[in-house]
């Protein structure tokens, strides 16, 4: 473990990592296609970087932190998709980035953690993962990750120094997720293993039956799952108790998103399916054209999802009713980025899209 001198610099002023402050005007770059509509959801601009994108954005303080194949993370303004910056790697991002302050957090080619800050562009620490592929997560002050060596750890993010690491005897992890109740971690063998993030101790541990490939979503005290079999499931976090599970009879990749009013979740066979939160039961599903393989997300009344037929839906949550079906010009695959009336998908079409989603916002 190696430390560096640059500090974090406090960004908390901003509070909203949506907040789109960074440029000081609202000034477009010629490159940009502003489409004039007086219809919601509607695009608000599409920019070409030149490159395929297939991890999704992350916000910072009005700044979007993109992963490129070419071995650099773009700084892009959450406002009008101008590059305002770079940072260069040895080796590709493979996993979501993830931000405290001005700290990013980034997988490196699976063998190396780096936290770097964003804003001077300098690493703080690093870290060796030895062969791990999933994004690392961050809680309060507390930076845990996986490691290649079967390893559960867990670092103060801004000073790198180490609080508790556990040595794992279960099968091979793939996904894991955190909230205040715990972090929870997806065997190959669908084994879910909670345990507690200040301290590293077991909770629960939960029989998924079979592998859990998209990220889980929580709400509240719940955890809500897909398994790639086509098994949703609501678990309470406090004690692994499950309230319910459905079966949607078709092979699953993506995640789920929740809120109180329903779970919402795409499947291989084409369908968007919306369940009710307390019972589990189907309330309406949509078909589109093409496989859905990324997680949905959602914003106040909307639920955004992309499908391989190389469109972003925007769906009324209650009713179902497809609100507008945009399409790009080539493959969508990653979540679409909400922040809070603009959502922001990054296409392996070379473009980042941001759509506008209500009015007077």
């Amino acid at each position: 473990m190696s430390c560096g001198p640059p500090k974090p610099i406090n960004l908390n002023e901003l509070v909203d990592p949506c907040q789109i402050a960074m440029d000081g005007q609202d000034s477009r770059s010629p490159d940009l296609i502003d489409i004039e509509s007086h219809n919601y959801p509607r695009l608000l601009w599409k920019k070409s970087y030149r490159c395929s994108f297939d991890i999704e954005p992350t916000a910072a303080s009005g700044v979007l932190l993109i992963p490129i194949p070419e071995n650099k993370v773009y700084l892009i303004s959450a406002n009008n998709g101008r590059q305002l910056a770079e940072i260069k790697f040895r080796e590709p991002i493979v996993a979501p980035i993830v931000t405290a302050d001005s700290l990013a957090v980034m997988n490196v080619g699976g063998t190396r953690l780096i936290v770097a800050n964003w804003v001077t562009r300098k690493i703080s620490w690093e870290a060796e993962l030895d062969g791990a592929f999933a994004k690392p997560l961050i809680f309060e002050n507390m930076l845990i990750w996986l490691d290649g060596m079967n390893y559960l750890r867990c670092f103060d993010v801004f000073e790198g120094k180490r609080i508790w690491d556990l040595r794992l005897d279960s099968p091979v992890y793939t996904v894991y997720e955190i909230n205040s109740f715990g972090v929870v971690l997806f065997a190959d063998d669908g084994l879910i293993e909670c345990f507690d993030p200040r301290t590293g101790s077991r909770l629960w541990s939960f029989q998924a039956g079979a592998r859990i490939k998209g990220e889980p979503a929580f709400f509240e005290d719940q955890l809500l799952l897909s398994t790639v079999d086509g098994m949703v499931a609501r678990i309470g976090m406090q004690d692994g108790g499950l309230v319910w599970m459905r079966d949607l009879k078709s092979v699953v990749y993506g995640g789920p998103a929740a809120d109180g009013s329903g779970v919402y979740l795409g499947t291989n066979d084409r369908r968007l399916v919306r369940f009710d939160y307390e019972t589990g039961d189907i309330l309406w599903e949509i078909k589109v054209e093409g496989p859905i393989k990324a997680g949905p997300s959602i914003s106040d009344k909307i639920v955004i999802f992309v499908s391989l037929d190389h469109k972003a839906y925007f769906v009324d949550k209650l009713s179902g009713k497809i609100l507008l079906a945009f399409e790009s010009d080539g493959m969508l695959t990653t979540t679409p980025l909400v922040c809070g009336n603009r959502a922001y998908i990054a296409g392996e079409d070379m473009f980042l899209y941001c759509f506008e989603l209500r009015a007077g916002e």
